[in-house]
Order: C-alpha cells, then structure tokens, then sequence
C-alpha cells in the first residue's frame, strides 16, 4: 500500500472517534517503562564509575558522551527505517539492547567493555526514543488527541522520577551495590519488551527521502525546527548546570538533589494530564506554546536568584508549568504537522534539532559557569533563548494558525 493510500484512508478514519485507548496504553506503559530504565542507569552511572571503578573524569566524560553520541548519530536512520519496515519489530529490538544494556553495566569492569555498553544503551534509546512515539502518531486521531499526547508524555514524566527514585532505594535503603542496580535496569527492560508485545504495528511503506525534505522545507516546520532547537539549548544548559547549581551553589546534599527531581517529576505529570484534558477543549496550540516558553524562560532567569530550598521548589514548580506546556505542544505539533506515514523520518528529524540544540546549550552552559560560578549568565542565556523562541512563535502565529484547528500536515493542506 502507498504512502498517499494509507493516509486518504487515515483521513476517512479520523471522522468518527478518536484512537481506541486500548492501542494507546500500551504505548503509555512502555514509555514509562523505559524511562524508568534509562534514569535508574543514568542518574548514578557517573558515580559508580569513579568510585567503583575508579576511571579518570575523562574516561567518565568519554562513555557518558559516546552514550549521547550514538544516540545523535542514529535518531534520523532509525526514524527513516521504522517508516520503511515493523516498528513495532524496531521497538522490541531497542527493548532487547537496553537488557543487554543493563547487564553489561552490571558484569562489565574493564574500559572496553563499558564503552560497548554505551555504544548499545545508546542505539536502544535511540529506538525507543525515537520509534515508539512515531508509532503511536501514525495512528492518533485529532478527536481527543490531547488527552492521549498527555497521557503519554506524563508516563515518560513519571519514569524521569520513578527511575531515579528506584535507583536511591535499592543503593541507599535496601543496601544493594550497584551490580544488582544495573541488573534491575535490565530487568525492567525485560518488563518492557514483554508489553511491547501489545504495541499496534504499522504497515511498511515505500518512501523516498525526497518526500522528508518536502515535508521540512515547508514553512511551519521551520519555525517549529527553531523552536525546538531553542528548546533543546535549554534542556542542554539545565542538565550540565542545574544538579551543580543545587549541590554546590545552595549547598543540597545528594538526598536533596534527588528529592527536588522527584518532586518536579511527578508535579509534570501531573500537570500534563491536566494540559491534555484542557487542549482537546480549546486547541489554540500557537498561543499556549508561545505562552509556555516565556514563562519557562522568565523562571529560569530568576532561579539562581532563589535561596533555599522551599524556594527552589516553588520556583521550579512554576518554571516547569512552562516546561510542560511546551513539551506537550510540541509533542502534538509533530503528530499534527507532518503525514502520519512519514512520521517516523520526520519525527527523527525533530529530535534530531533538539538534541544539536541540547549540545549546544550544554556547551555555552559549561563556558558561562567558568565566567560566572554563581551560574547566574548561563541561566539568563537559556531562559533568554526560550523567550525569543515564544516571541518568534507568536509573530508568525497566522502561519502555524492551521496547525492549533487541528489540521494534519498531509497533501490536502
């Protein structure tokens, strides 16, 4: 079936209801699962790797970025080829790296062999990153699509917050060292590719790569593309800069680094349910976008102004209400811009500008820090870079106005 078949007979589909929650919760239970994954590993991977193992910091800078590297370098193939065979094969190929991932973790002592864990956690989040939420898109209907995107992103939410929760009680409550940490990281995996099972597939497609570069030269995808790389600065100067800031600058201990995660994880959950119910009542999604960068922006300015730890909640709180807004409407702009065939490609390609953008806040961040130790201009840089990116939004508000009624970026627009 071709891909202009498959999408006149999505648009006949979407007349009559919105996508069963039967084929969306299971992609619901899988991105919670896997961020759980992810961050169980993450979180403490750094510091399992210079206390247990005793590496250099340059080794540990090496493996952490050979993680990210590989991620970066396979976001657009991975996208492009979930179009073109099962995704769903895909995602459970990403949900057996992870386990191998985690295992490696656990039993993996030398450089070499940590190093080939990177390489591998990196192209399992690469998959799943990328290719479950291109699935799920090219069957969500826009009746009710608000509440679906919601709930999705929140189970990715709480995962962000359950991930490192998991890992604090096994190390530091159950007394567990970090080889049965990473075995749980695996094992949760496990759990993983047993729910993808449940996944909905989506027929392969015979696309060229023409058809992507038509699809992003177009106008609303390339202020949406600056957007969401002013997005990805953001994200990129908060993870090098935040954890620091509250270490070292406000002086919390570990404890209280990870309870202020967890706080803020499930404060976005919680708020992402709510954005999902309120969008599939009053769609204008240029507006709240455009509204949510400035408000992340300005809370992000006045953080490091804040001085105890109530006080970095409550900011936190009010800054991250901005964070979900944009998160969300992002999420529903790529499921609403682009062809549902060609979703996985496209989708690929907007990850893409947001982790370039991601590195390059992260490095800008590390240069400021140096300049400016209280973190004070690093901060201003990001939440600066996320208001220019609402005022340019909503400038050009006519030309995205299509995109906040609902209408899907097919060959009928």
């Amino acid at each position: 079936m071709t891909a202009d078949a498959i999408a006149a007979e999505d648009n006949g589909r979407h007349l009559h209801g919105g996508t069963p929650w039967r084929v969306v919760l299971p992609f619901v239970l899988c991105n919670f699962l896997f961020l759980t994954a992810s961050w169980m590993g993450f979180v403490y991977l750094p510091i399992y790797l210079r206390q247990e193992l005793a590496l250099s910091s340059g080794q540990v800078g090496f493996l952490v970025g050979t993680y990210i590297v590989t991620t970066l370098l396979l976001i657009v193939p991975l996208g492009y080829l979930s179009d073109r065979v099962s995704p769903k094969r895909i995602v459970q190929v990403g949900a057996v790296l992870f386990m191998l991932y985690g295992g490696a973790l656990a039993w993996g002592r030398t450089f070499w062999l940590l190093l080939g864990a990177q390489l591998i956690g990196g192209a399992g989040e690469a998959i799943v990153v990328i290719v479950l939420p291109a699935l799920l898109f090219k069957d969500l209907k826009p009746i009710g699509r608000g509440r679906r995107v919601g709930l999705f992103v929140a189970a990715a939410t709480f995962g962000f917050s359950a991930g490192p929760l998991l890992a604090s009680l096994l190390l530091y409550v159950v007394g567990a060292g970090f080889r049965v940490l990473f075995a749980a990281v695996s094992g949760v995996a496990g759990v993983l590719l047993a729910v993808s099972v449940l996944l909905k597939d989506a027929p392969p497609l015979r696309i060229h790569l023409g058809d992507y570069l038509g699809d992003i030269r177009r106008r609303e995808v390339l202020l949406v593309v600056l957007a969401i790389a002013g997005i990805g600065v953001h994200f990129g100067q908060e993870r090098t800069s935040y954890p620091v800031f509250l270490s070292t600058v406000r002086g919390l201990p570990a404890l209280g680094v990870g309870s202020v995660f967890v706080i803020i994880g499930v404060w976005m959950a919680g708020l992402m349910l709510l954005i999902g119910r309120v969008f599939d009542r009053h769609s204008h999604v240029v507006v709240l976008v455009g509204a949510g960068l400035a408000l992340s922006g300005g809370m992000h300015i006045v953080t490091p102004y804040v001085g105890v730890f109530g006080g970095v909640v409550v900011v936190r709180m009010i800054h991250t209400i901005g964070d979900v807004i944009v998160v969300f409407c992002f999420n529903v702009l790529i499921a609403s811009i682009f062809p549902q065939p060609r979703m996985g490609g496209n989708a690929g390609f907007m990850y893409l500008f947001r982790a370039v953008g991601g590195v390059v806040g992260a490095i800008v961040a590390g240069q400021l820090d140096r300049l400016v130790p209280s973190f004070k201009l690093s901060f201003a840089f990001a939440g600066g870079v996320m208001i220019l990116a609402g005022v340019v939004l909503l400038s050009h508000w006519r030309t995205l106005r299509r995109v906040a009624h609902g209408i899907r970026g097919d060959a009928s627009i």
